[in-house]
């Protein structure tokens, strides 16, 4: 999973900067933190170090590297989000998931060139074991560990099942629902169905199916758009008979099809018709495809794509962009109730009390593919997290998975589907719909129950609750995988797998071996295996693992990071709290190590140094080895240091922007030696100014993370975006002035 990480600052930082001085650490004994230079406003997910001294940073654009672990480049790969990194034996290892640069890449010459060596493994961690690169990675629904003994290129794989797609909607009388594999109808609220689908094309079913002025029309593949004759029982095809059909809607009394034309699908087109699907003309909204976000309410529609959200007001013959403080972000769903409209995006919920005009992003930040509103009610279907509800209109939500099918099996706890497909109300009740199985309604919005029958539902597909990476280790001489609350290890390099108990279903970020035993960093905290017990244990003592902002909410939540050892004490970071936590050997309580500020991503011990890679940036920390520890080995001295530093630069400069080719934004960092105005101009390939950013008056200060440099959103004074290309950035402040160039690539 991406996961999406909240933006803190540096908040001690923050408030010794108005005293003048800069506190670089208060931490366990002897540790001094600083930000390391080259890496502005990334937040860094992994690490790895060569048997060299070269040191790689895995970013969210991204490979850096270092020979001294103090300044930083980019490497020759650049733009992609990188989950994972190893160094062995002269290869670097770099995972992406990102469309362009998916797969597994390797680099034999230090990060500056790379060849992928396999597209379909996207390994979300890595091991080595006896020559062997190990990677654990998701096939499809499956946690599978992979094992190459020939620098990726192959992999043996190890596993650790019928798609339907459900969409639904209701008259008074009848329920409709649609699969791929038919259509039915129910005239009992679900109680008893029966097939409508024999005389479709191929008998296939429909990807969609919405009702107009009375009458049911289907969205077929390969056929277009079809009408249901209910005194004939029969489908009919409407004129638009070619094209795979994905979404229907009515809006204006008019019918909207989502059309795709094959092989080129994903060139989408809306179609519109106003006498039931005789007469059918390309609506044009200005972006190059849309996706199923489309609503209306009010006389207004709204179209959802990559673009944001666009919206027309004369039954689509005319658009306007109204995708202010939209992400840059496909839309998947968007619903309008009065003047309140939600859409639903990988970064969750977001919500308009004004029509569209402005957006608000939600707290609920789960992918949320399908959302459902009446007034300030709303419900969203999430992949990963199951239901939820917000009666608000999206200012605070809960979970209302109670009734949602769920069942007990070697590989954790499973919900019905990861993919939900549609919610409808009707005749006062809430179903859900999933592509992967259950069909669910509801009374109240809160408790479900399973509509069965006519294949709606099908109890052979499920998928693990939860979200947490799936992790492999090695700890003498065994692998360890852990996925989902699923905990098995092998003694043959991955052939046969034992299944362990998961404890309080452990979903684990990191497994490490130190000091002869095995820890494994999870989200309730840091756990250590019991070889004579067979149980993991808690190891969490020293650890906050209640969240501040949340005093009623008694669950522990630790979201422990990457684990690294250096000398005789295991290091440990937190998403939830921020900061790093140090163990000392011998000892069973953890203590602070600082870095209290930043959300903590990765970390990785190197030549008596630590590294963390955090939602802020890189920092290094230099850590004092002798420390005296008490004689009962449950505590150590402590004390912090407190180093007096220059906030003002020497020189004013333009650095680098990042990320570097972008698209489609990207930040721009500087550094300000004195107060000044600062005015940059954005420069086409054509040498003319298409963009003016005036960020005023500035302080002198260092303006390099993202929530101060200056940030472009890719698009010109008009707002239409830039296309590819190299671009020049012009700051003048005060009498200083630079440029560099800038590349846009599509």
């Amino acid at each position: 999973m991406k996961r999406h990480m909240r933006r803190t600052g540096l908040g001690a930082m923050a408030l010794m900067a108005t005293l003048g001085i800069v506190l670089e650490a208060v931490a366990a004994p002897g540790i001094v933190w600083e930000r390391v230079d080259g890496i502005y406003g990334a937040y860094v997910e992994c690490l790895a170090a060569t048997d060299a001294g070269v040191l790689f940073a895995g970013t969210g654009h991204g490979v850096y590297r270092s020979v001294d672990g103090e300044s930083w480049e980019a490497s020759g790969f650049q733009t992609a989000r990188i989950n994972a990194v190893l160094a062995v034996d002269g290869d670097i290892y770099v995972s992406s998931e990102d469309a362009a640069t998916e797969g597994l890449h390797r680099s034999s010459d230090g990060g500056s060139t790379w060849e992928r060596v396999s597209r379909r493994v996207q390994p979300r961690a890595f091991a080595v074991k006896n020559g062997a690169v190990y990677a654990a990675y998701n096939r499809g629904r499956r946690a599978t560990v992979g094992r190459s003994d020939d620098r990726g290129v192959a992999w043996v794989e190890t596993d650790l099942d019928d798609a339907r797609a459900i969409s639904a909607v209701a008259t008074d009388l009848v329920v409709f629902a649609a699969t791929t594999e038919g259509v039915y109808a129910s005239s009992d609220d679900g109680a008893s169905w029966r097939d409508i689908d024999a005389t479709l094309p191929h008998n296939d079913g429909a990807n969609d199916i919405t009702l107009a002025d009375g009458v049911l029309y289907a969205a077929v593949d390969a056929h277009g758009v079809h009408r249901y004759d209910s005194v004939a029982e029969a489908w009919q095809p409407t004129h638009l008979q070619e094209g795979d059909a994905y979404d229907l809607f009515t809006a204006a009394d008019a019918l909207y099809a989502v059309v795709g034309d094959p092989p080129y699908a994903q060139r989408r087109r809306l179609l519109r018709s106003r006498d039931g699907g005789v007469d059918w003309q390309q609506v044009h909204v200005g972006h190059g495809f849309v996706t199923r976000a489309v609503a209306a309410h009010a006389g207004r529609i709204y179209v959802g794509g990559a673009g944001g959200v666009l919206a027309s007001d004369d039954g689509g013959t005319n658009w306007r962009d109204v995708s202010r403080g939209m992400p840059h972000a496909p839309l998947y769903d968007i619903v309008a109730s009065g003047d309140l409209v939600y859409a639903g995006s990988d970064y969750g919920v977001y919500a308009s009390e004004d029509r569209g005009r402005t957006w608000r992003r939600t707290r609920l930040y789960l992918h949320a593919p399908v959302l459902s509103a009446d007034g300030r009610t709303v419900h969203a279907a999430t992949r990963w997290g199951g239901l939820f509800r917000s009666d608000d209109g999206g200012r605070t939500w809960r979970e209302v998975n109670d009734g949602v099918p769920t069942r007990e099996g070697r590989s954790g706890i499973y919900l019905a589907s990861d993919n939900p497909r549609e919610i409808l109300r009707t005749n006062g009740r809430v179903y859900v719909a999933y592509y992967h199985g259950a069909f669910l309604r509801s009374a109240d919005g809160e408790a479900w129950e399973r509509v069965r029958g006519s294949q709606l539902d099908d109890d052979r597909s499920y998928f693990r609750i939860g979200d947490g990476p799936l992790t492999i280790g090695e700890h003498d001489g065994a692998l360890y995988a852990n996925a989902h609350c699923y905990m098995a290890r092998s003694f043959d390099g991955g052939s046969k797998w034992e299944v362990l108990p998961a404890g309080p279903c452990l979903r684990g970020a990191d497994f490490h071996s130190f000091g002869g035993r095995l820890y494994i960093a999870a989200e309730t905290g840091v756990y250590r295996w019991n070889e004579t017990a067979g149980e993991w244990l808690d190891a969490s003592d020293g650890l906050p693992l209640r969240r501040e902002d949340r005093p009623n909410d008694d669950r522990r939540v630790f979201s422990g990071t990457r684990l690294a050892s250096l000398g005789k004490s295991l290091y440990v970071g937190s998403q939830t709290h921020a900061g790093v936590y140090r163990l000392y050997e011998g000892t069973d309580e953890w203590v602070s190590a600082g870095l209290d500020g930043a959300h903590t991503w990765g970390l990785l011990a190197y030549d008596d140094a630590l590294f963390a890679g955090t939602d802020e940036g890189l920092f290094r920390a230099t850590v004092d080895q002798s420390v005296g520890v008490e004689p009962r080995g449950k505590g150590a001295t402590a004390w912090g240091r407190i180093k007096f530093a220059a906030l003002t630069p020497e020189r004013s400069a333009l650095l680098p922007n990042y990320p570097n080719p972008f698209n489609p934004e990207t930040w721009i960092p500087f550094d300000l030696a004195e107060s000044a105005r600062v005015v940059l101009r954005i420069y086409d390939p054509r040498g003319r100014v298409v963009r003016t950013l005036d960020l005023g008056r500035l302080s002198p200060g260092r303006y390099r993370d993202r929530d101060r440099a200056a940030h472009w959103d890719g698009r010109d004074a008009a707002g239409s975006p830039a296309a590819s290309g190299v671009y020049v950035v012009e700051i003048t402040a005060g009498s200083y002035s630079a440029r560099r160039k800038m590349v846009v690539r599509k």
